[in-house]
């Protein structure tokens, strides 16, 4: 396994986690500051990350990976709210592009996925990049790290040049003399544990029939959280409104989505679920 932080989305998510702020601000003050681009389109929403997973699978699998084999969710939905869960249980949020070369094939994918602070991604703060190698020949104290520094303020004289590569940047050729195709693993072999954060409207049965659609789907909970209280309300509800956060064991991503949309057709739950991928 191959996993990349990118800098830019490092540098947002720590300011959020540090001072409390919500995306769009922090997302102003990274493109004062020269880390996001005016337009950080490619950043936050997890092209520029996407680039380098289909350049890193390639060179690491020797297989011909572009960027429309690489599932891509950026940073846009991450709120105050679910810093403020993940650090309640002694995680960090990362924007993580992830290869791996398993039974189903060679997979390519870009999130924003909680990892415990322990974690030795979890210690790269501010614009810097990081690549995380884990070898299935070696324990965790083998893995590697490599940092380096990403973005930084560039002088007027170079305002126009760019050092990140262009979204729309695509792999034609092979880039090793040993390439061979591999297949790509469908979505489907995707398996996770997910932690899932609902807006709920404050009454009994809520719980219960929450947990029966998961049951339903086949997805098992491992833990759930309401003690969380939410920033918004819901103009259709004069009650309180609160936060439901349910951490799944493993589940492949189309289980868990469909899970999460026969959720979101119950009466009582409002706004935008966030879903977040655990990694160990």
């Amino acid at each position: 396994m191959l996993g990349i932080v990118n800098g830019t989305t490092n540098y947002i998510l720590d300011e959020m986690t540090t001072k409390g702020l919500q995306f769009d601000d922090v997302l102003k003050d990274a493109q004062a500051k020269g880390y996001a681009e005016a337009d950080p389109t490619g950043d936050i929403e997890g092209y520029d990350a996407a680039n380098k997973a289909a350049i890193m699978a390639t060179l690491g699998f020797h297989t011909n990976v572009t960027i429309d084999d690489v599932s891509v969710e950026g940073i846009t939905k991450i709120t105050a709210d679910d810093i403020a869960a993940a650090a309640a249980e002694h995680k960090v949020i990362k924007l993580l592009a992830v290869v791996e070369n398993g039974e189903a094939g060679v997979s390519a994918r870009v999130y924003p996925a909680l990892i415990p602070e322990s974690h030795p991604l979890a210690s790269v703060h501010g614009s810097f990049n990081a690549v995380f190698v884990k070898a299935e020949a070696a324990d965790d104290s083998c893995s590697t790290a490599v940092v380096r520094a990403a973005l930084r303020p560039l002088p007027p004289s170079s305002a126009t040049w760019s050092p990140k590569p262009a979204t729309s940047l695509k792999l034609h050729r092979p880039v090793h003399p040993h390439v061979h195709e591999l297949p790509k693993a469908p979505i489907s072999a995707s398996r996770a544990a997910f932690a899932v954060r609902f807006l709920i409207h404050d009454k009994p049965g809520v719980l219960a029939a929450i947990a029966k659609e998961f049951a339903d789907h086949g997805v098992s909970i491992n833990g759930v959280n309401q003690d969380l209280k939410p920033t918004m309300t819901d103009p259709g509800y004069d009650g309180e409104i609160q936060q439901l956060r349910i951490v799944t064991h493993l589940t492949d991503e189309v289980t868990l989505r469909e899970t999460v949309e026969a959720v979101r057709t119950l009466d009582f739950v409002t706004g935008e679920p966030s879903i977040l991928r655990v990694l160990d």
